[in-house]
């Protein structure tokens, strides 16, 4: 086994699953923005693991931290994870990128669908239909955006 820079305990417990020593680790000090690439919120929120990303948000934790992969529900939209995207949501993820345009990108129609009646109107789509939005995203790829480092957000 081994083991790639930035997999501290608490992503490791995070992205496994294992919400009693998240919690312990969390309470006992563990920080879940030590690295700037991997973040725990992000491993939880990936696999589906609603209670430990309630967990992380109920600590404080920044429901729009951005590392590498993007941000926590950019990563649970790429991954299918519907529940972990309706917590994330509630939770007033607003990050400037738009999940509805990721999940095109990706071909998960299926997210889409879900993501479409919650969703604002783009105002350079020019046919705001899930037909349109995917047809758009397959035609011009996703829109530039301004990348907010994570020492921003600390």
């Amino acid at each position: 086994m081994f083991f790639l820079a930035g997999q501290t305990p608490l992503f490791l417990s995070s992205i496994h699953g294992r919400a009693a020593a998240t919690r312990y680790l969390l309470d006992h000090g563990s920080n879940p923005a030590i690295d700037k690439t991997v973040l725990p919120l992000h491993g939880a929120a990936v696999k589906g693991h609603c209670e430990i990303v309630e967990l992380f948000l109920s600590k404080g934790v920044d429901v729009d931290l951005y590392s590498i992969a993007g941000t926590p529900l950019l990563t649970a939209a790429i991954s299918g994870q519907h529940s972990t995207m309706k917590i994330l949501l509630e939770h007033h993820d607003d990050f400037n990128t738009t999940p509805i345009e990721v999940a095109a990108n990706h071909g998960r129609r299926d997210i889409v669908e879900m993501l479409f009646p919650l969703t604002s109107p783009i105002s350079t789509l020019s046919d705001w239909s899930i037909d349109g939005i995917i047809s758009h995203v397959e035609t011009f790829g996703l829109k530039p955006r301004v990348f907010v480092p994570l020492s921003a957000h600390l």
